[in-house]
C-alpha cells in the first residue's frame, strides 16, 4: 500500500461532480471566463459567449495515463490515488474558454479517492513544464499549510517532481513559476466548431459589454421578474384590504426594475444582435438563388439596350 502523501485532499470534501460541498454551482462544463475574444474574423474581433440550453454534454477528452505519448501542447493536470496507486488524469486545453478541461471534469471523470496536486502543464517534446494553477484544489491545499511560493516551489522539487518522474521515467518534469500557461492560447475557428458540433451554442458579439451582459442564462432575469410581479400584486391586494398597512410607496421601484430587467432580455434575444460563426465569415447572409439570378437578368438587359 502507498504511503500517504502529504498536503493533500480527499474525496469527502467535495461532491460527485469535484465541487467543493460548499460551493452552488454544479455545471462542471461552466466556462472560465464566459466572454474572452476570439482570433480575427474578417478583420473583426469577436467575443465569445457559449451556451447550452439544457444539459451541457461531455467533451470526452480527459486521458488518464499514457503522457509520454500525449502530442506536445498545454494540458490541465491532476496527480491523484486511486486504489492504492498513483494516477495521472490530463487534458488538452484549446483556449481559454477551457470548456472540457476545467480540474472539476477531471475530478469528475476518475474519480479519485485523494487529489495529491493539480494545476497546469506544458509538453515540449520530452520535456514538462507544470506549475499549481487550480483554485478548486491546489489553493485550498496551500491555503491550509500556508504555503507561501517559495515554499510551494519546495513542495514541488521535494514531493511533486519525484512522483510525477516514477510515474513517466522518460519525461523531465520542470516546475514552473510561471502564473498561467492557459491564458496565453486564444480561442480558435476549430474549437467553436467543435463546440457546436457537440451541440453547444456559440454567439459571437461585436461589443464586449453586450457579450457581458448576454453571457448568463436569461432565467435568472425571468425569475426575478416574477418575483416583482408577485411582490407588486401582493401589495396591490394588501392595499385594497388594509390601506393602513399597506401604502404602495415600492411599487413603482418594482415596476421600474422590471422595465429594465425586460429590456436587458428583449436586447439579449434580439436576433440581430446574435452572430454566428457562418455568417460572420461569409460576410452576412448569403444570397438566395433567386436574388442570383435576378441580378444576372438585369445586368444582361443592360448590356444589350448599350448595343
Amino acid at each position: 500500500m502507498m504511503e500517504p502523501v502529504p498536503n493533500s485532499v480527499t474525496a469527502n470534501q467535495y461532491n460527485n461532480y469535484g465541487f467543493p460541498k460548499n460551493m452552488k454551482n454544479k455545471n462542471v462544463y461552466t466556462q472560465k471566463n464566459p466572454c474572452v475574444p476570439t482570433l480575427a474574423i474578417n478583420g473583426r474581433t469577436y467575443y465569445v459567449k457559449v451556451d447550452c440550453k439544457d444539459v451541457c454534454p461531455r467533451m470526452n477528452r480527459v486521458l488518464v495515463d499514457n503522457f509520454d505519448n500525449a502530442p506536445d501542447g498545454i494540458y490541465t493536470y491532476m496527480l491523484y490515488k486511486k486504489g492504492g496507486q498513483l494516477g495521472f488524469a490530463y487534458v488538452k486545453v484549446l483556449s481559454t474558454m477551457e470548456y472540457g478541461s476545467l480540474h472539476k471534469t477531471l475530478f469528475y471523470e476518475t474519480g479519485p479517492e485523494e487529489v495529491i496536486i493539480a494545476g497546469e502543464c506544458k509538453k515540449e517534446g520530452t520535456n514538462i513544464s507544470y506549475n499549481f494553477q487550480s483554485g478548486t484544489y491546489a489553493a485550498k491545499i496551500f491555503e491550509k499549510h500556508k504555503y507561501n511560493s517559495p515554499k510551494q516551489q519546495a513542495y514541488a522539487g521535494s514531493t511533486i517532481t519525484p512522483l510525477l518522474q516514477s510515474l513517466y521515467p522518460t519525461l523531465t518534469f520542470t516546475y514552473s513559476t510561471e502564473p498561467s500557461f492557459i491564458n496565453k492560447i486564444r480561442v480558435s475557428i476549430e474549437e467553436i466548431r467543435e463546440l457546436e458540433e457537440k451541440g453547444f451554442e456559440v454567439i459571437l458579439f461585436e461589443n464586449r459589454a453586450s457579450c457581458l451582459k448576454c453571457s448568463s442564462s436569461m432565467e435568472p432575469h425571468r425569475a426575478q421578474i416574477a418575483q416583482y410581479q408577485g411582490q407588486i400584486q401582493k401589495e396591490q391586494e394588501g392595499m385594497k384590504k388594509n390601506p393602513k398597512l399597506y401604502h404602495g410607496y415600492s411599487i413603482p421601484f418594482w415596476q421600474s426594475e422590471i422595465e429594465r430587467i425586460q429590456a436587458i432580455i428583449n436586447e439579449c434575444e434580439d436576433p440581430a444582435l446574435q452572430k454566428h460563426l457562418r455568417d460572420v465569415r461569409t460576410g452576412g447572409k448569403r444570397k438566395t438563388r433567386k436574388q442570383k439570378k435576378s441580378k444576372r437578368v438585369k445586368t444582361r438587359t443592360k448590356t444589350y439596350r448599350k448595343h
